[in-house]
């Protein structure tokens, strides 16, 4: 739910959509914890890469009215200037750059 317009709408409607839809968080790699920083910094200097070279941001979804659940986490990356976008699961447990880099090395981002 895009929060960034809560202006809009009454608080009341605001609680009916955080318990209808949940609510998200996203954020670009600059504000990623650090060691994920540095191992996709890492990542793209062993394959001749630059950082520069890609968007990667994440999306939290976290569950609907404030219920207990797991907090599900999508990390997108994109090649800046191409249509190359891939999704990759960044839950607690993921090894989305290790799946980054397996698509680095399979060409997927050339």
């Amino acid at each position: 739910m895009d929060l960034s317009k809560a202006g809009t709408f009454s608080q009341r409607e605001i609680e009916r959509r955080k318990e209808t839809e949940g609510v998200m968080a996203n954020h670009l790699l600059h504000e990623f914890r650090q060691d994920e920083q540095d191992d996709f910094a890492a990542v793209c200097k062993r394959h001749g890469r630059t950082v520069a070279e890609f968007e990667v941001r994440d999306e939290d979804q976290y569950p609907a009215g404030g219920a207990v659940g797991a907090i599900r986490r999508e990390v997108t990356v994109a090649l800046r200037g191409k249509d190359t976008v891939k999704l990759y699961d960044g839950g607690h447990v993921s090894h989305w750059i290790v799946d980054f880099e397996n698509d680095l090395k399979a060409g997927v981002f050339n």
